[in-house]
């Protein structure tokens, strides 16, 4: 793919690109941060020093199956076929595509989650229900060994970074590393969740 053309006639090239795709004002509903301070009053939620947030993950409560969020999730799922049909996946592909987990993180001042991915789903995501943007999401490109520049840029950045936004959603591929700074507000609730497909039995 052509980046740049140059003056003596050569050109740069780049490849294997990484995207986020990345809505500021996807879904605004009033009810999610009520309901999800009541579940986390009548459920025990999970925290451990590297998912540093209180989180219904590892529980036995499935958001993705709570009534609640039936609506969101239709849409999560439109809007993820929008996105798979721009990365080049097929409708008789994308046909398949479904919400495999969900789950809820409550962070408070100084929380933070460390750099990680999600294996065994294809796609996941990042709704923030309740937050401002001081805080950030960051993700990260392919680590290596090479002596890095004196000034990065688009050619050769480590990682790029996004504002948690109240009704803002974040998807990207499952394998892509990500983390979140240390927490600036007093509380950040935020919906994740994985998407899979449904594949072909082998005979």
């Amino acid at each position: 793919m052509l980046f740049k053309k140059l003056k003596g006639g050569g050109e740069i090239n780049t490849f294997c690109p990484k995207s986020i795709y990345y809505n500021k004002n996807f879904y605004k509903v009033s009810i999610f941060k009520k309901h999800i301070l009541n579940l986390s009053k009548n459920k025990k939620l999970f925290r451990n020093t590297f998912i540093n947030v209180d989180t219904s993950h590892s529980t036995t409560y499935e958001l993705e199956k709570d009534n609640v969020f039936k609506d969101f999730f239709k849409k999560i799922l439109e809007e993820s076929k929008l996105y798979l049909l721009e990365l080049g996946y097929n409708n008789e592909f994308i046909k398949k595509v479904f919400v495999e987990s969900a789950w809820f993180n409550i962070g408070k001042k100084g929380d933070n989650l460390i750099k990680h991915i999600h294996p065994g789903s294809f796609l996941s995501g990042a709704f923030y229900v309740s937050c401002d943007d001081k805080d950030q999401i960051v993700f990260f490109g392919d680590d290596d060994m090479t002596l890095p520049p004196q000034n990065f840029n688009n050619l050769s950045s480590k990682y790029t970074s996004y504002e948690c936004i109240p009704s803002s959603l974040l998807l990207f591929k499952s394998n892509i590393n990500h983390c979140t700074s240390s927490q600036k507000s007093k509380e950040k609730i935020t919906i994740s969740f994985n998407l899979n497909y449904i594949k072909n039995n082998i005979q």
